[in-house]
């Protein structure tokens, strides 16, 4: 009568263990599930991000080629400015010799 007794207490006892680590394991795959649903929507806003990068359009060689230009561009425009400020500068410096 004690040996069944035991017996069924350990089997009770193992079955709870097993139903235990069953919930364990379901939690855990729940949360994996909402991780790679987490890590799906940054990707997706990473997309989303470089679809609207400017000059994401364009291949390699025509970026480098507008980089060029712009650059050049820029350079023309500090010569301008540089040229406009010698300007103003000697029409500053003109200005109170000529009254």
């Amino acid at each position: 009568m004690v040996s069944q007794c035991l017996h069924n207490f350990y089997t009770n006892f193992n079955f709870c263990r097993i139903e235990k680590d069953s919930s364990d394991v379901n939690k855990s795959s729940q949360e994996v599930a909402q991780k790679i649903v987490e890590l799906q929507k940054k990707f997706e806003k990473a997309r989303e991000q470089t679809r609207k990068a400017a000059g994401i359009e364009y291949n390699r060689a025509e970026q480098l080629h507008r980089l060029s230009a712009l650059r050049e561009q820029l350079s023309l425009k500090r010569q301008l400015l540089t040229k406009y400020q010698a300007l103003q500068t000697l029409d500053g410096a003109a200005a109170p010799g000529a009254h």
